[in-house]
């Protein structure tokens, strides 16, 4: 028995993110569907002509479904469905969001091997969003089309998204705070439990808010002088550190040491335990009510839990500490990420300055008449 041959019929509907080519045809007796942008085919009869080599497999015995247009909203569902749940809360969030503010919108019925580079850089520049964020979707997008290529629904190949170039997704949009030690004293002195003692373990170790709230008294070695760095509490929940490279083992100094071992608490128990849940404190109440209140009652600039990381960075940038010295002490995975970290202080610079100066000294020239 012979079979019949088909085509399928194809039409064009609107869509929020532009109008589409949807291409509907049967597979042993089920109705399939692929989308293709109107952008790219103008008229009908360029689609078919780009239709030909599937519309060959799919009459070639019809045994098998055509994986000729996987669209980007079906990579999404499978990494909602599959990867998504293995990342952190925090990841799961953000990415979910993007997924629903930005990308769905604009590219869900789209065919995965339609979008081209050019088109998604145009997009991005559009978007009315900071330079950071419109990374951070280049990056998801990117990711996107690496678990398609991992999960065959797109040949392997070169990612098309790495193509693509983000303008000032490097560039940091405000000014660098940096502390002195001095004002981090006045601000130990100024808070009030537990947020001071928070504030110095954060300042004196360089760690990230969420290392510093997930600290267990078991962590610390006070015969060895030591604490050791191996969870995060993000969003109300405990993870592991950010990488291999944040998983570290620091050295301690006695005036911090002294201070913990005043109230030293079972191995077990958490350093900053929440008197509300069995879990840490969450540190975003506290910046907007507690640390920014304090930081302006003493006139200091503008901060956050994260200015006493970059200041303990420009601290050791001054220091005799080597580059790879320096990247142990921030839980970095490469020295590239400590440059972008901190500053180093005026007054460190100063001297250098002045020497240069010095070679450089040459007499006024005489006050002009004009």
């Amino acid at each position: 028995m012979s079979i019949r041959y088909q085509r399928g019929s194809v039409r064009r509907e609107p869509r929020s993110g532009g109008d589409v080519w949807v291409w509907r045809y049967r597979v042993k007796g089920i109705m399939k569907q692929e989308t293709f942008p109107a952008t790219k085919f103008k008229v009908e009869k360029e689609l078919w002509k780009h239709l030909e080599p599937a519309l060959n497999r799919l009459n070639d015995g019809m045994a098998e479904p055509v994986p000729i247009a996987v669209t980007l909203g079906a990579v999404m569902k499978k990494y909602e469905e599959e990867y998504l749940p293995e990342l952190s809360k925090a990841s799961r969030q953000t990415d979910t969001s993007m997924f629903n503010a930005t990308i769905r919108p604009r590219w869900e019925d789209v065919s995965i091997n339609s979008i081209r580079a050019m088109d998604v850089e145009a997009w991005i520049k559009i978007l009315k969003l900071a330079p950071l964020t419109k990374k951070r979707v280049k990056r998801l997008m990117k990711s996107l089309f690496d678990k398609a290529m991992f999960w065959e629904m797109m040949p392997v190949g070169v990612n098309p998204m790495t193509l693509v170039k983000v303008r000032g997704g490097t560039r940091r949009q405000k000014q660098i705070t940096l502390l002195t030690f001095d004002q981090v004293i006045s601000l130990f002195k100024a808070l009030r439990f537990p947020w001071n003692e928070v504030a110095l373990v954060t300042a004196s170790l360089g760690l990230r808010i969420e290392e510093s709230l997930a600290l267990k008294w078991g962590d610390w070695d006070f015969d060895q002088k030591t604490v050791h760095i191996t969870r995060a509490f993000s969003r109300g929940e405990i993870k592991d550190v950010k990488s291999e490279a944040s998983n570290r083992v620091l050295p301690v100094a006695d005036g911090l040491l002294q201070v913990l071992l005043a109230r030293r608490g079972d191995p077990d128990a958490w350093l900053f335990p929440s008197p509300v849940t069995p879990r840490p404190y969450t540190p975003s109440v506290a910046l907007a009510k507690v640390l920014k209140p304090a930081a302006e009652k003493l006139g200091l600039p503008k901060i956050g839990w994260h200015t006493f990381r970059h200041s303990f960075k420009s601290w050791i940038s001054g220091s005799s500490a080597t580059l790879i010295e320096q990247k142990d002490l921030m839980g970095h995975s490469s020295i590239e990420i400590g440059l972008m970290y901190g500053g180093t202080p005026v007054e460190q610079m100063r001297p250098f300055n002045e020497a240069i100066g010095a070679k450089l000294r040459v007499k006024p020239l005489p006050a002009s008449n004009d």
